[in-house]
């Protein structure tokens, strides 16, 4: 309703984007509070596909969440798989039609399912109690940014979905952060007292 009376009109296409990803985003956490996952699928979707100028980690995040407590992370990666092999499709065909040359490697690093990827990647570490690869994010996060601050969780999500996964299992890695904090400098400091803190 909101949307439909006050439409967001700009000049410009990034700020077009962004909005439309958050009307989708939301649309999606509504379905999703109200346990219509389905419905909630179908948004997180459009928000992270739809408009390629404003992906943002929040809705592959949830898809993640999902399919993760369905069990079936490896049907998610299929997913992106057959969002890729369209897209590959897609350049090829055109670039016949224009008489010009794909670089394979070129679109694999610009695929939109880049980031939904690098998502599923960090989801997996936790699943296999691979502590270190998670560790590892902690002490890579070049930034402490208050997450309530404009712009905060793109720049840390990395770090804070690692945190969040090695508080799954706090018995294990409890002491494993202890030790790092005797070892850690600058923003791996505030950040594995961060999974301390998530780990109780």
């Amino acid at each position: 309703t909101t949307q439909e009376k006050y439409p967001f009109q700009s000049w410009c296409g990034t700020c077009s984007a962004g909005f439309e990803y958050n009307y989708a985003f939301r649309q999606g956490l509504c379905h999703d509070w109200l346990g219509e996952t389905r419905e909630a699928l179908k948004h997180y979707y459009r928000a992270s596909f739809g408009n390629l100028m404003a992906q943002e980690p929040e809705g592959f995040i949830r898809m993640v969440d999902i399919y993760d407590s369905a069990g079936k992370l490896d049907a998610f990666e299929a997913l992106l798989d057959q969002v890729d092999d369209w897209l590959r499709s897609m350049y090829l065909r055109r670039a016949e039609m224009e008489g010009s040359k794909v670089d394979p490697q070129r679109v694999k690093e610009f695929a939109p399912t880049r980031l939904a990827r690098e998502v599923l990647e960090i989801r997996r570490h936790g699943l296999r109690k691979e502590w270190d690869a998670l560790l590892t994010l902690l002490d890579k996060q070049n930034s402490c940014t208050h997450l309530y601050e404009s712009g905060a969780f793109h720049r840390t999500w990395k770090a804070v979905q690692a945190a969040r996964l090695l508080a799954r299992d706090p018995a294990a890695t409890r002491p494993l952060l202890l030790d790092r904090l005797e070892h850690a400098e600058g923003y791996a400091v505030d950040w594995t007292i961060y999974a301390l803190a998530l780990c109780g």
